[in-house]
């Protein structure tokens, strides 16, 4: 193959042979020894390209084997490869595309093309003096609005698999998959039905990258920061800010600022936490990436003892100063999260720890956010796209967190500033006292921590590719401390070491996961099991042949002793399901074990001999256990409601278990 941006084209079924390389004036054409150069849009052109196969390669046109030449040429994915590197300017690399293809005539006999809107052209062949031409049947509308620009769409920062690509048309440039494009051109007279048509051509000339940012503020894009101040990405329901950094600040000025508040509370160390973690928040999307966690900071404490001042003073840092109120729906989390990288700093969560104790959706969101930077995808035109988590959420709260589940509370960082601890009137200034200069050297502080840490980034994967979770919350406090105290040292200015809150393996929060998820974990392993093979075929309810259901299913559940006997091998599947669902660090199954208050041992009571088993009794979770089924569909079959018949009955009518009401159990016992 001759060097150079060239690439080979073999023609199936036969030995023929092109070789394509990018010329100066164009494309050169190789084959059997001859070069021959030819204008862009003549290679483009099947009926020019079909000519010049046959007066310069002999290849006669009346030939079949001329057109499938001519066809495998124009669809090589190489070649397009390389017409992109002379397309890269071209707003539509294919203006029109064949979407039907004739064998007998070596021609296209269906296309799709741009003229104003898109119009989809039928041609028929007619004879004229025993040569057969090509000739225009009819057409028909497939888009009226005109299409402008086309482009696949690749954004940075973030590694994804979603196909992107972005439609200019009448104006107005479209973002999303394929399928969001399509709803989107309904507004355009789409033809719905040869829509495959349109997404043909849109695929086809999806071709030439366009790269952008999912949302504006600092990335982390090839171990350097950018700091954007649009986002590319913008679909019907996302907010076009704009965002900048100012850099003229004095950073001496402003490191003593932010010492002055940190210091002003009676225990800074708290206050020093907020602000660490705060510093470097807006690299959540990096973070998580990399060890895929990076929890959402709250702040607890009585009102007034300055769980607000650190909040002004980080918008301040960060020169955001929007105020976020607490969403109150998934969708409006999920707005949120994916606004901008500088974090979500709520003027009050006692609303969001509200809404996330009876909404599920949103609970999942936000520990969801906690651990992955892709959220969700949804399907309307208005509310339809990508839904990216790239900010973590900085939550101002005076409720009691101890109500939320510890599988939420593991998301979460949890700083609290009781009255003793809390903000104490020092005449300083507050953001709301200072003037503009006194903010952009604040802001000052914000630009020097970013360049510290884009230099610190490689020692920072490292570090946490070697991690657990507890020791990233640790980490994630101490280097944003250890910024703020390498820019502090340059002007002789003390900062206060901040308070690392975490939880050990031993705390009754980590114990109290294992334990709860255990039988859920059961319960749901069992109902796939049942859903995927069926119940006739899987006996692990009170089975025939115990044995059997350990060799098979690891597990078998006895509704006669109220027990869960599984092996080894289903404790090591429960570690793994600890870490994805609740973001445990890995467990041994020994561990796991020790919490449950189980020991392998030999049990015979199951009429026959099973040797190192474990055997879980759960008669004392069974009434818990039994009232999570309450309104839960169940088969009329289902062992559960003979497990349960204590606690509940089956609604035939409505197919689902019904806990007793025993607040009416108790009313009829006193009479009432």
């Amino acid at each position: 193959m001759p060097e150079g941006n060239c690439t080979e084209v073999k023609i199936p079924d036969t030995e023929l042979v092109f070789t394509i390389c990018v010329d100066a004036l164009g494309l050169k054409l190789i084959h059997n020894n001859k070069e021959v150069t030819v204008d862009l849009k003549d290679f483009e052109n099947p009926l020019a390209l079909r000519a010049i196969l046959d007066q310069e390669f002999g290849i006669d046109l009346k030939d079949t084997l001329n057109g499938r030449v001519a066809f495998h040429l124009l669809q090589s994915i190489n070649i397009n490869k390389l017409i992109n590197s002379l397309n890269k300017d071209k707003a539509i690399p294919e203006p029109s595309v064949c979407v039907r293809w004739s064998e007998e005539y070596g021609e296209c006999v269906q296309e799709v093309k741009l003229d104003g809107g898109l119009k989809l052209l039928n041609y028929s062949f007619v004879t004229e003096h025993k040569e057969v031409k090509r000739a225009l049947r009819d057409y028909l509308y497939l888009l009226k609005g005109k299409i402008t620009k086309i482009r696949k769409v690749v954004l940075k920062g973030i590694p994804l698999n979603e196909n992107l690509m972005k439609v200019d048309v009448e104006g107005i440039s479209i973002i999303g998959n394929l399928e969001e494009i399509l709803d989107s051109l309904k507004g355009y007279a789409l033809d719905t039905t040869r829509k495959h048509l349109v997404a043909q051509f849109l695929y086809d000339n999806a071709i030439i990258e366009e790269e952008m940012f999912y949302s504006p503020g600092p990335w982390v894009i090839n171990d350097k920061i950018v700091i954007v101040d649009r986002a590319g990405y913008l679909p019907p329901w996302k907010d076009n800010i704009k965002y900048t950094l100012p850099n003229n600040g004095n950073v001496e000025n402003g490191i003593k600022l932010l010492a002055a508040i940190v210091n002003s509370y009676k225990n800074p160390a708290k206050a020093m936490t907020v602000i660490s973690y705060g510093v470097i928040a807006w690299a959540k999307h990096f973070f998580v990436e990399n060890f895929q966690y990076f929890p959402h900071l709250i702040i607890t404490g009585p009102n007034e003892t300055g769980k607000s001042l650190l909040i002004d003073t980080l918008r301040t840092l960060y020169n955001f100063q929007e105020e976020e109120r607490s969403p109150k729906s998934d969708f409006q989390l999920r707005k949120m999260l994916a606004k901008i990288t500088v974090p979500g700093m709520l003027t009050e969560g006692n609303f969001l720890l509200s809404f996330i104790q009876n909404n599920e959706k949103l609970l999942a969101t936000l520990t969801v956010s906690a651990t992955s930077n892709i959220i969700s995808e949804s399907g309307s035109h208005e509310y339809g796209g990508l839904f990216l988590a790239v900010r973590s959420l900085i939550i101002p709260t005076n409720l009691d967190v101890d109500t939320l589940a510890p599988f939420v509370r593991d998301k979460m960082i949890i700083v609290d500033i009781p009255k003793d601890e809390g903000y104490t009137e020092k005449n300083i200034k507050t953001p709301r006292r200072m003037s503009m200069q006194d903010k952009l050297d604040l802001m000052a502080v914000m630009r020097e921590a970013i360049n510290i840490f884009e230099k610190k980034i490689n020692e920072i994967k490292n570090t946490l590719a070697t991690g657990s979770r507890e020791d990233a919350v640790r980490f994630y406090i101490t280097l944003g401390f250890s910024i703020l105290k390498e820019i502090a040292s340059k002007y002789n200015v003390s900062l206060p070491e901040p308070y690392i809150p975490g939880f050990s393996e031993t705390d009754a929060d980590f114990s109290e996961i294992v334990k709860e998820g255990f039988m859920q974990f059961i319960n749901e392993k069992k109902n796939e099991l049942l859903k995927v093979s069926g119940k006739d075929t899987v006996d692990i309810i009170d089975p025939v042949n115990p044995r059997a259901a350990l060799d098979n299913y690891g597990f078998f559940i006895s509704t006669k002793y109220s027990a869960v006997v599984f092996t080894t091998a289903l404790l090591t599947e429960y570690s793994m399901e600890l870490v994805r669902r609740y973001g445990l660090p890995k467990l041994s199954w020994k561990r796991i074990a020790e919490i449950l208050g189980v020991k392998r041992t030999r049990v015979l009571r199951y009429g026959q001999e099973l040797n190192s088993v474990f055997e879980y009794h759960y008669t004392d979770d069974r009434k818990e256990y039994c009232k999570s089924l309450d309104g839960k569909p169940l088969e009329p079959n289902d062992k559960n409601i003979e497990l349960c018949k204590e606690y509940g009955y089956y609604d035939s009518e409505n197919g689902v278990f019904r806990v007793y009401d025993e607040t009416k159990d108790e009313n009829e016992a006193q009479g009432n």
